[in-house]
């Protein structure tokens, strides 16, 4: 009985641990015996998974932080202002850092749709007209701050 709750266990372990016949045979045979080591047998985190998560968690928390924020904003400087400024001020740190990971994650996605773009919408025309109007609207932005 104890070789079969063992050969189950060993059964569905991950394919690198299949694939080492060896290691894979001690574990059939010696299970009753020896214990495994869950860290070989599971899989890590998903990175994409987890920045994914992290990027939509922090974006959903700026937006709420930021209402809040600017609900207090008719206060003087208060405690609970200054609190969820900073929350806000982290939380765009983090989904700053998390779509930095996000984007080098999905690169080959990205470029494919580049490239579908590209081929299908985008003109030069249009290229040349949306960076006359990104500099243009920086211009005036940064024109309208007194100094």
């Amino acid at each position: 009985m104890v070789y079969i709750i063992s050969f189950k266990i060993c059964y569905f372990a991950p394919q690198s641990l299949k694939k080492d016949k060896r290691r894979f045979n001690d574990c059939l045979i010696n299970h009753s015996t020896q214990k495994i080591n869950i860290m070989e047998t599971t899989k890590g985190i998903n990175k994409k998974a987890f920045v994914s998560s992290g990027l939509f968690i922090s974006g959903i928390g700026i937006l709420f932080s930021g209402i809040i924020s600017q609900l207090l904003l008719l206060e003087s400087t208060s405690a609970p202002k200054q609190f969820w400024m900073s929350v806000n001020s982290i939380l765009g740190v983090l989904f700053l850092f998390f779509s930095i990971f996000h984007l080098s994650y999905n690169k080959k996605t990205l470029i494919r749709f580049k490239e579908f773009l590209a081929s299908k919408f985008l003109s030069k025309e249009l290229i040349l007209a949306t960076i006359l109007i990104c500099i243009l609207l920086f211009a005036a932005v940064v024109h309208s701050f007194e100094m």
